[in-house]
């Protein structure tokens, strides 16, 4: 009877640590949430995925990345993205940016994310220190850019987190 008590009250306080220890610390989002900006007059965003379209050689995303906790800030360490760049003549990039909150400059890149040769999905990743993570002084959005010098090679962005 008091090693099923004992077991019971580990259970709990294991689950209750797992659940404080993994609530909220990462930000995703799929690749066709992203408000498309310049050079964007013609791209395909069709369900998770935006790729150039057209005679467009260049496209920018902005992912806004609110903070997941309700106080503090997330242990982050590591933009990912799944890209897909379409072959040797194009490129798909992510950079993380903050963003002073009571100036609105200079924003500064904490890493950015870039994509090889590839026209398959596939995971690119960059780390940066999380104490650079401070949402009481800084907003963060992720700038994705795609880009080709070749009309037959379509890069798409298909998601992205922050972990």
């Amino acid at each position: 009877m008091k090693t099923s008590r004992h077991l019971a009250l580990t259970a709990l306080l294991g689950s209750l640590f797992l659940a404080a220890s993994v609530h909220a610390q990462t930000y995703s989002s799929i690749g066709g949430t992203g408000t498309v900006l310049s050079g964007s007059f013609s791209y395909n965003a069709q369900g998770n995925t935006i790729t150039i379209a057209g005679s467009s050689t260049s496209t920018r995303i902005l992912y806004n990345v609110p903070n997941p906790k309700d106080t503090g800030s997330p242990a982050w360490t590591t933009l990912e993205i799944l890209a897909t760049d379409g072959g040797s003549f194009s490129t798909v990039s992510a950079a993380l940016i903050r963003v002073p909150r009571t100036t609105g400059s200079p924003e500064s890149t904490l890493c950015t994310a870039t994509s090889t040769t590839g026209v398959t999905p596939a995971v690119y990743t960059c780390t940066f220190s999380s104490a650079l993570i401070d949402f009481a002084n800084y907003y963060y959005y992720v700038r994705v850019s795609l880009t080709r010098n070749s009309l037959s090679e379509f890069p798409a962005i298909t998601a992205l987190r922050v972990f």
